[in-house]
């Protein structure tokens, strides 16, 4: 898909090596996620991690919550979801299976959130996506952006040598496929 010289690019974030920069990443995100705020069946979570080179999406169904509620009263929420990684400089995406919570204080205020990663084990590909009704809602999403789902054999390809174990990515080491050559966790 990319050649040797593009891929290096890509892995040192030289903004010059595809048409698309961050501030682009994150209009595809925002054209994708207004295609869920008329569905009251879903939501959309955006997170962007400040030393990362992609945008996360939890695309969950508000209803489906799994709560727990503390000793001290406060209230647990997890939120399972489909998580969709859009690369800053890539039109290239990866999802699976993943999940954010918060946790509230017995008087109703925020104390903290948590947000699940991918990792290769957690890959999926957009056709195995289910119920398939969610398979077609962010199907149709994606065609909103410049952006393509790859499939999980395509992520799970070895890196090129040069991308050396200094580099870190989401998930656990080491880190030497393509999927943490797009997705790393930089700076």
């Amino acid at each position: 898909m990319f050649d040797e010289q593009t891929l290096r690019k890509i892995a040192d974030g030289d903004a010059r090596c595809t048409p698309l920069d961050e501030v682009r990443c994150h209009e595809a995100v925002k054209a994708f996620s207004a295609a869920f705020e008329a569905l009251p069946d879903l939501a959309i979570r955006t997170e962007q991690g400040s030393y990362s080179n992609f945008c996360a999406v939890y695309v969950y169904d508000p209803a489906q919550a799994v709560r727990d509620q503390g000793l001290d009263g406060s209230l647990y929420r997890s939120f399972p979801s489909l998580l969709i990684y859009f690369h800053h400089l890539a039109p290239i995406a990866a999802l699976g299976m993943s999940s954010w919570g918060e946790t509230l204080r017995s008087d109703g205020t925020f104390s903290s959130r948590h947000f699940g990663g991918l990792d290769l084990q957690d890959l999926s590909s957009l056709d195995a996506v289910r119920p398939h009704s969610l398979e077609i809602r962010v199907g149709a999403a994606l065609r909103r952006t410049a952006y393509a789902v790859q499939p999980p054999e395509y992520f799970m390809q070895f890196a090129p040598a040069w991308f050396g174990s200094g580099r870190r990515s989401e998930g656990a080491a080491p880190w030497n496929r393509l999927f943490h050559l797009f997705f790393q966790v930089v700076g």
